[in-house]
């Protein structure tokens, strides 16, 4: 259940969706290429805006199952020093660690405004 998730204790309005995907572009194919571009899209008619981002990217050891506080952590990360290799967002990616940093030359963020 994407919306079971609640960070923020005495909060039910904040929940946050959290998934793990093989790579970038298999999440990115997903997020802009499938139906669920128009939901992303009609966003702002289901949610408030937030101060801050509201994504984060990074990668992750394969076995590895980020729990809720490290979500957290990442995004309160991106919020203070912006993408870093730490904590990152479609439009400013960072390569795997064990990839060539043209790795994610490729990547189309046209779509992306989410981290503002």
């Amino acid at each position: 259940n994407a919306t079971a998730i609640r960070p923020f204790d005495g909060d039910d309005r904040m929940a946050i969706n959290m998934s793990v995907w093989t790579s970038l572009e298999a999440l990115q194919q997903y997020v802009y290429q499938s139906a669920h571009l128009g939901p992303l899209r009609d966003r702002r008619r289901w949610f408030e805006p937030i101060e801050g981002p509201i994504l984060a990217l990074w990668w992750i050891p394969a076995g590895h199952i980020p729990a809720v506080a490290e979500a957290l952590e990442r995004l309160a990360h991106l919020k203070a020093h912006g993408p870093t290799r730490y904590a990152f967002t479609f439009r400013a990616p960072f390569p795997a660690p064990d990839a060539e940093s043209s790795d994610v030359a490729g990547l189309d963020a046209r779509f992306c405004g989410w981290a503002t």
